[in-house]
């Protein structure tokens, strides 16, 4: 902990430093001229026809010249650069040839199955469920389709057992994007792919902003995954996904469970502010995935009015070749979620609006009559010419008025010509038809709503970052705070050795003067010592010449012709003393 403390502190000295640490570290004038000196010689030992215009174009520039964000300051040559597009064409042509054999046609029965695939697509998709759903412990598409979905998990997992990523050695290294991106969200996308919902709804991956969250609370969580349905112009978010990484501790176990029922309450929320969908019925999927574990999770709302969290599942994630059961469970799992999800989106279509002057939702009040007859409005062929231009739900919601109202009129009343039912149908028409004039205006606009959305997203993206890197660097401050007090002890230590030298120090200088003389007085008898040994050299190889001449002296009185032998007798004492 305290090497990732260091690493943490080292890079981001301070939570003001986070955005700086995102960008691009730009390269000093030195880098750049260094950059150019190494690129001018590369162009000086190559061979190439373009190397003698390059080199030509480089003399006339200088690190003052070159930003960091320019690739040249790199040894980066763009193809698009100005210096490329001046070469002659055969140097030209040589410079680009790499990434022109890089470019391949498409056969011809590609482009034919690309012309047969738009002239024969035909948007049969409705978003008009074709019927109102109940939870009954029953699936509600057949075997043949639950068969075909399994197929296409079945297909996303063999890619993930065969992924490296998630083998014996790399698996516990992966970060949680690699989780998401490569194993939760695909699994999550082939379980509810061709679910018969129309075009309401869609799978957010980019950690938006949910909106339920920011509705109740001002400031909206985002959920690393969200399912977002569109409804009679509303927009509801039913499932909300927290994940870890592969190797999860307790801590941010929990995190994501009060994470994920908070998201979901919310959601619940949000879901009969705009609508009454049917209570012990509709609910709200939470999935939180910890490690290899994902929890299946739902919360209701009861005829009492209060909301009930519950887990409904809890499986084994299998990233790697296990057991057929094991597989089973989960893929059961997946499709539970999707049969929840089909049953919801329906209870949403189907349920009574929110009434704008009262926020009450005690549908039990309601007669019988109402609430079938407000699925089924039934008007008069005679108001045919303003139905036609009406769609589905504002119909449903102009025979509601007429039939839910404080006066209201019966089921027999609103289905024949009556003048309420023409004069209500009329100002919806005119209504209908001004909504769609300031529609017709919004194509002006698109390019710049896309582009500003397209920002938007970068932006939530960024933001999301930061708030990761904040939220580590949250975690590290108590660690901070032990480390700065043991840091503050270590410099008061510090403090105290430093001292110490600095007596030492100050010891040594002034002994310095001394040491010196002392010096100056061992050369000086060195010297002496030197002078006595070369007078010592001379008496010895005085003494050295006379014992050479007595032994010369010697030898001339010996009858002995080996000198070495010493004789029997001496001549007289003088001789034998020497």
């Amino acid at each position: 902990m305290l090497m990732g403390f260091d690493d943490a502190y080292e890079g981001v000295s301070s939570l003001r430093n986070i955005k700086e640490s995102k960008q691009e570290e730009p390269l000093t004038k030195n880098e750049i001229e260094t950059n150019l000196r190494v690129l001018k010689t590369n162009l000086k030992n190559s061979k190439a026809p373009y190397t003698h215009h390059f080199r030509k174009y480089l003399k006339k520039k200088s690190a003052s010249d070159l930003s960091w964000r320019v690739p040249l300051a790199s040894q980066v040559i763009c193809a698009d650069s100005e210096m490329v597009r001046t070469l002659e064409v055969e140097a030209y042509n040589f410079f680009m040839d790499p990434a022109e054999r890089m470019k391949v046609t498409a056969p011809d029965l590609v482009k034919d199955n690309c012309d047969s695939f738009v002239l024969n697509f035909i948007d049969s998709i409705t978003d008009i469920p074709n019927n109102r759903l109940l939870h009954d412990k029953s699936w509600k598409e057949s075997n043949e389709k639950l068969g075909k979905v399994t197929l296409g998990i079945l297909d996303i997992l063999r890619d993930i057992w065969k992924n490296p990523a998630f083998g014996p050695k790399l698996v516990k290294s992966q970060s949680e994007g690699t989780y998401m991106t490569n194993v939760i969200v695909p699994m999550i996308r082939a379980s509810l792919k061709d679910l018969p919902i129309g075009k309401s709804g869609y799978i957010s991956t980019a950690e938006r902003q949910s909106i339920a969250s920011k509705d109740r609370r001002g400031i909206g969580k985002r959920p690393d995954v969200m399912f977002i349905a569109s409804c009679n112009e509303r927009i509801y978010e039913l499932i909300y996904c927290e994940s870890s990484r592969i190797i999860c501790d307790e801590q941010k176990k929990e995190n994501d469970k009060v994470k994920t029922w908070r998201e979901m309450n919310d959601g619940m929320y949000w879901a009969h502010k705009g609508c009454k969908p049917d209570k012990d019925e509709f609910g709200i999927i939470g999935i939180q995935v910890a490690g290899t574990e994902m929890y299946l999770n739902i919360l209701i709302r009861g005829m009492d009015e209060i909301h009930r969290f519950y887990n409904l599942r809890t499986v084994k994630i299998p990233m790697q070749p296990t057991d057929g059961n094991t597989v089973f469970k989960f893929i059961e799992t997946l499709l539970t979620i999707r049969n929840i999800l089909h049953i919801n989106i329906s209870l949403l279509y189907y349920a009574l609006p929110t009434s704008s002057s009262s926020n009450t939702e005690n549908s039990s009040t309601l007669p019988m009559v109402i609430m079938t007859g407000i699925l089924t409005p039934s008007f008069h062929i005679y108001y045919s010419k303003q139905l036609n231009q009406l769609p589905r739900s504002i119909k449903i919601d102009t025979w509601r008025r007429l039939t839910t109202r404080k006066h209201p009129l019966s089921i027999e009343q609103a289905s024949s010509i009556h003048p309420e039912v023409e004069d209500l149908l009329n100002k919806a028409v005119g209504n209908y038809i001004k909504q769609k004039e300031r529609q017709k205006m919004k194509p002006v606009t698109s390019d710049c709503e896309t582009s500003l959305r397209q920002e938007n997203e970068e932006l939530c993206i960024s933001k999301q970052v930061l708030e990761k890197k904040i939220e580590e660097l949250l975690d590290l401050q108590e660690q901070y705070k032990s480390r700065e007090v043991a840091m503050t002890r270590s410099l008061e230590e510090s403090g105290e050795k430093v001292s110490q030298l600095s007596d030492s120090v100050a010891f040594f200088k002034s002994i310095i003067p001394d040491t010196k003389k002392a010096i100056v007085s061992a050369e000086k008898s060195i010297d002496m010592l030197e002078n006595k040994c070369w007078h010592l050299e001379d008496i010895i190889s005085a003494k050295d010449r006379k014992i050479i001449a007595l032994v010369n002296k010697i030898s001339s009185y010996t009858r002995y012709s080996d000198i070495n032998i010493e004789p029997e007798i001496y001549s007289s004492i003088k001789e034998r003393k020497l």
